[in-house]
């Protein structure tokens, strides 16, 4: 039996640690910030529920947090393998042979919060009727279209998929690069042809 690093002490002592956050997130009494903490779950409902729910700037800055923790949410998979497939009791480590549900998790996982923030957009441009949302749909489409891909290469275990992967891991890189450039940092606004010194920058430079 292969040894893990948690004794089951300290393994104990974690899953109590966990519980007891989970409890003062959702408990209802006023304690600990009652009211930001039903803002919180009600933001998140919002986004869980998109493109239905409201998008506001909490809404889509949320969401946007959401797509940097992929990794911390497939860890979340890990971790309940651990504790609820009685792994910490016998010092065994998470695995998707453990635990059948596990491999399904993680490639699900990864995918819900870039269709979060994709039908955020969506919702901004039937609101609004402004192509820039479109545009940043397409960012995040992109990126579904990996994890699709990614899925269809674990479930085939396909060589050949694999450079579909690698060339929409290309398309997408790409595709956000020139998205921050000229819209979240506004440059490449001016012309290469520009001779007052804003060349390929914004229009308004606060530093000469």
């Amino acid at each position: 039996m292969e040894n893990f690093i948690f004794q089951k002490s300290v393994a104990a002592f974690t899953l109590a640690v966990l519980l007891f956050f989970i409890v003062i997130c959702v408990q209802p009494f006023k304690l600990f910030y009652r009211r930001g903490r039903y803002q919180l779950l009600l933001t998140l409902w919002n986004i869980v529920i998109s493109p239905f729910g409201l998008v506001r700037f909490r809404h889509f800055f949320l969401a946007d947090i959401l797509t940097s923790f992929t990794q911390p949410f497939k860890d979340l998979g890990f971790v309940s393998c651990f504790f609820f497939q009685g792994g910490w009791k016998d010092h065994t480590k998470p695995s998707i042979e453990k635990c059948g549900y596990l491999e399904n998790y993680m490639l699900a996982i990864v995918f819900l919060p870039f269709w979060f923030r994709f039908a955020q957009c969506l919702r901004r441009y039937h609101d609004t009727k402004l192509k820039p949302n479109l545009a940043n749909a397409g960012k995040y489409f992109t990126v579904i279209l990996i994890y699709f891909a990614n899925i269809f290469r674990t479930k085939l275990q396909s060589d050949e998929i694999l450079y579909v992967v690698i060339a929409l891991r290309i398309f997408s890189t790409f595709y956000s690069f020139a998205w921050d450039l000229y819209m979240d940092w506004g440059l490449m606004r001016v012309s290469w042809r520009d001779t007052s010194g804003k060349r390929l920058l914004r229009p308004k430079i606060l530093f000469p």
